[in-house]
């Protein structure tokens, strides 16, 4: 049976240098499990078993792009331009909310626009339809 090589960086914000790089290796067979990849990041990773991390590869265009379904890792395994997969790993704290040692900046106010899934005013992200003349939706509502 063969094996993914992955290389994974993790990152307390994206501006600094990772802060620990591991190589690892997963049996073909579950390499585009997503609940198998985060299990074995937090063996591998021992600092963020408890964490809260969100998980990119980067593509054949170097954005990052996120990884958190089954589906997306697997786009991620089949795009591979070598044979190791490298992540980048971003903690997001305990309960979800970014480390920084920026400031707060309050939630963005959208003043007269109302998420079409809840009825409620949009504070935080706002998400845009591109093709609709007139639908916006709520971060809670995606």
């Amino acid at each position: 049976m063969t094996s993914l090589t992955i290389k994974a960086y993790l990152y307390n914000r994206w501006e600094q240098d990772p802060i620990e790089i591991r190589r690892f290796t997963v049996e073909q067979d579950v390499a585009t499990s997503y609940d198998y990849l985060t299990g074995k990041l937090r063996v591998v990773f021992p600092v963020l078993k408890e964490a809260v991390f969100d998980i990119f590869w980067e593509d054949e265009e170097k954005d990052r792009v996120s990884i958190s379904t089954d589906e997306e890792l697997l786009l991620a395994v089949s795009g591979l331009q070598s044979t190791v997969l490298k992540l980048f790993l971003r903690k997001t704290g305990s309960d979800g909310s970014q480390q920084s040692s920026a400031p707060h900046r309050p939630a963005t106010v959208h003043p007269n626009v109302v998420c079409d899934g809840c009825q409620q005013g949009i504070v935080g992200t706002r998400y845009k339809c591109l093709t609709c003349p007139d639908y916006d939706l709520c971060a809670g509502m995606i």
